[in-house]
This record gives structure tokens, sequence and C-alpha cells, in this order.
């Protein structure tokens, strides 16, 4: 499973960029939980109706299906040059506060209150398992 969640999200990674990256993976995510749930009870009545090969049969077809979709897919994109879009930016007019988005970086002061406040949150309160 380890082996397969790195290798698909490369994969899913190489075909989207950073505007559509998250629908993408929740896509891939809901995907791959479905077929965890549908897949077993497929398959027990496969095995039940045809024989307990079917499945192993169905699951290498379904395999071999999806490596000449992936070389298809391969091929089709490595002849043409992908265009990486602009990244959206957000407009003055487009924030609460009329101005531009800036992104933020705290001082080690906040840094540490951060660190003491996940500290005794994690301690003292619903999560005292945390630090046994």
């Amino acid at each position: 499973t380890a082996l397969r969640g790195a290798t698909s999200t490369a994969y899913v990674g190489s075909f989207t960029d950073e505007t559509n990256r998250g629908a993408i993976f929740a896509v891939a995510q809901r995907s791959v939980n479905l077929g965890r749930m549908v897949g077993p009870i497929i398959a027990t009545h496969l095995a039940d109706w045809y024989g307990v090969g079917t499945p192993f049969s169905l699951a290498g077809i379904m395999a071999i299906f999806s490596a000449v979709i992936t070389f298809l897919v391969e091929a089709s994109t490595s002849k043409r040059e992908v265009e990486k879009p602009e990244k959206p930016q957000l407009a003055r007019a487009d924030t609460l506060f009329n101005e531009d988005w800036k992104d933020e970086v705290g001082s080690k002061e906040d840094i540490e209150s951060l660190g003491r406040f996940v500290a005794e949150l994690l301690s003292k309160r619903h999560y005292q398992w945390v630090s046994k």
C-alpha cells in the first residue's frame, strides 16, 4: 500500500498544476477509497458465481488495461509541450481588506508560543495519552 500510494501520488502530481492539484488529489483519493470498500464485495460475488480465480484474472486484466492507458497518456503528453498556467493572483479588490495578500512569517517568539500552546493542549487536555 505504501508503494502504491507513493507512486500514484507522484503520477497524479505529474499531470496537475497548482490551480487544480487539490481537486485532482481529492478525486484520486476518493476513487481509491471507493475501490477499497466496493472491491471486496464485488470480488466475493465474482468468486462465488464464476470461481475463485475470476477476481484475480479480472485484477490482472484491469492492471494491463491501466498500463496501456498510462502508456498512451505518457506518449501523448511527451510529444507536446505542456503549458503551465500562471499562478492565479488575487486582485486588491478581491480581498476583504483592499490589500494584496502577503505571506506571513512568525517571529521566534510566535513560534515558541505556539509550541507551548500545542504542548499544553496535548498534555493537559483531552489528549493525555500522547504524553504517556
